[in-house]
């Protein structure tokens, strides 16, 4: 068996990573060939060392980045290490979407989660990916403690989050509401 994960693997923050480790290590240890999909949506541009997308918004942003370069910078090389070393990731780079044409053929199912995958404030919207739209079998949709992170939702967002979630196998989310 084979298990496509999504998660925010490639965000510096302790919390991500260490989930996305404990994901795939508990994957192997119950012989499940297990490697997170590289996507790389955009809240990734906030854990860059510069956030050049903000200087327009906000100059101050460019002295503060400049500030504290040297010690982002040894943090960023730290992730980086340590997902090269133990975050067994696809070859292949998904950007958007479209991208992932064709991709439900390279796995026998895919694991959404867990983390704050779901929280349209950190995925600047509900993000159709972490919600494996793409893949159209249900069988092969698994959720594994995704959050939303929010006690307020808007109908929208409540509606959107039940379409997209009454498609799955399995569904284990962290919060009761």
């Amino acid at each position: 068996m084979k298990a496509g994960i999504l998660t925010f693997h490639d965000a510096d923050n302790y919390g991500a990573v260490l989930q996305a480790y404990a994901l795939t290590q508990w994957l192997k240890q119950n012989n499940v060939d297990a490697e997170i999909v590289n996507y790389q949506s955009k809240i990734y541009r906030k854990y860059k060392t510069f956030r050049k997308h903000l200087y327009k918004k906000a100059p101050y942003i460019l002295g503060v980045d400049i500030i504290k370069y040297r010690n982002k910078n040894r943090r960023n090389k730290n992730f980086a290490s340590f997902r090269k070393s133990y975050l067994p990731t696809s070859k292949d780079m998904y950007c958007k979407k479209e991208d992932f044409n064709g991709i439900t053929d390279k796995y026998d199912y895919f694991i959404c989660g867990s983390d704050q995958i779901w929280n349209p404030e950190i995925t600047k919207g509900l993000d159709p990916v972490y919600f494996l739209d793409f893949v159209k079998s249900p069988e092969k949709k698994i959720a594994y403690a995704p959050s939303v992170a929010l006690k307020k939702l808007t109908e929208f967002q409540i509606a959107d989050i039940s379409d997209y979630t009454s498609s799955f196998a399995s569904l284990a989310i962290r919060e009761q509401e």
